[in-house]
């Protein structure tokens, strides 16, 4: 089913109202920082500057205002002209190209679309063949007349998409994704998720966890075994997901075989901390609360990387103890366990990070690999091989060991 050119016009009505907003929202920044500056020039000189300064807010203060409506103004026209055009009908709106686009902006600041621009957002979806499959017995049958017993679901991270696992294969391709070899070696049926990843952790965790729900209920065969692979930030998702799904005594849980976390920041990522430090700093002076207001306006999503997945109490929780678990880590050339793979360091990948933390991985349930990047673990032969070699194991999880909260 391709998208229709109302989907296409409200989009195109969408994106120019988030330009236009966002260009608002840069006139306030810079009207902030003109009048700091400006406020600490008048100082220097005195009392005597008081009428000049009266004179000088209040024409700025008008100027910058019809600043503002003009932008925003501009950027809802334009979306409104674009829409009655035949842009409107083009495929190439909800593409890959598009879907790339869309995934690295929700990473960014996808919380605050979805409050504002909600048509420019990705809501959590299976997705198959570049479109969203409704969790119903027909649709899901339509998708996958393969559908086999034992499910494998993917979740990608941070301004990723589906399509950031590579391109599937064609016909009898023997290329692909993880998933598509899954299918030929194990007889998998690999699903892959969309979601909003700047939304918060613990949002997308519980809407895994309905995800997961309808999903298992409408699956056209009776599920055996689902199996649930993250990159990054997914693998704090399907944590939480676990733990929402336990509590609600989900009947998708039991299922749960195996949990593959690829360079998930279980600790954190100390390049979220330092960007927060680095705003706390900033705000400390008029002239460049600007920027700190900028950085700040960063997602829920990327904030949570500050400490990885923790409960609403900021406990760690202890992993899904029916299920067993691995964890892949990357590590740049000759750059050690501390800097892994610039983005999440080896230590917090494998849980290992905070002090009387640990999430108690056997040595045969991780692996370091090195002189490769964050990214490369999406697509990568020694990856492809451990989900091989693991997923055709067994599901048994050694006696869980309890975590203990270390955040500050």
């Amino acid at each position: 089913m391709k998208a229709s050119a109302y989907d296409g016009r409200q989009r195109l009505r969408s994106i120019g109202a988030a330009v236009g907003d966002a260009g608002g929202i840069l006139t306030e920044r810079i009207q902030e920082t003109h009048h700091a500056i400006a406020g600490r020039s008048f100082a220097a000189v005195g009392p005597l500057a008081l009428p000049v300064r009266v004179v000088h807010d209040a024409i700025a203060r008008v100027a910058y205002s019809a600043v503002r409506t003009g932008i925003r103004a501009t950027g809802r026209a334009g979306g409104a002209a674009a829409a009655v055009t035949p842009l409107a009908a083009d495929p190439r709106l909800f593409g890959r190209e598009a879907g790339v686009v869309q995934g690295a902006i929700c990473g960014i600041y996808g919380d605050h679309l979805e409050r504002h621009h909600p048509h420019l957002t990705a809501p959590m979806a299976i997705r198959s063949g570049g479109r969203d499959v409704a969790l119903q017995a027909m649709p899901l049958s339509d998708a996958y007349p393969q559908a086999g017993p034992r499910l494998a679901v993917f979740l990608h991270g941070l301004c990723e998409t589906e399509h950031s696992w590579g391109r599937p294969a064609q016909d009898d391709d023997t290329s692909g994704t993880y998933g598509d070899m899954l299918r030929r070696q194990l007889g998998v049926s690999p699903l892959f998720v969309r979601y909003n990843s700047g939304l918060q952790v613990l949002e997308n965790a519980a809407r895994l966890a309905d995800l997961l729900d309808d999903l298992v209920e409408a699956w056209p065969v009776e599920v055996e075994e689902l199996d649930l692979i993250g990159h990054s930030m997914g693998g704090l998702i399907i944590r939480g997901a676990c733990d929402v799904g336990a509590a609600a005594g989900a009947r998708w849980v039991p299922l749960v075989g195996h949990c593959v976390y690829l360079g998930t920041p279980h600790h954190g990522a100390p390049l979220e901390r330092g960007v927060d430090r680095l705003v706390a700093t900033l705000r400390l002076l008029p002239e460049t609360r600007v920027i700190a207001d900028l950085l700040d306006v960063r997602s829920a999503g990327i904030k949570d990387l500050r400490f990885g997945y923790a409960g609403d109490d900021g406990r760690d929780l202890s992993l899904l103890a029916t299920a067993r678990h691995h964890a892949v880590a990357a590590s740049l050339r000759n750059m050690g366990h501390v800097i892994g793979d610039l983005l999440v360091p080896t230590t917090s990948a494998f849980g290992e990070a905070r002090r009387g933390a640990r999430l108690g991985l056997e040595d045969g349930d991780r692996r370091l690999i090195g002189g490769v990047t964050h990214f490369d673990l999406l697509d990568h032969p020694v990856v492809a091989q451990l989900l091989l070699d693991w997923l055709a194991g067994p599901a048994v999880m050694p006696p869980p060991s309890p975590l203990v909260s270390a955040r500050p």
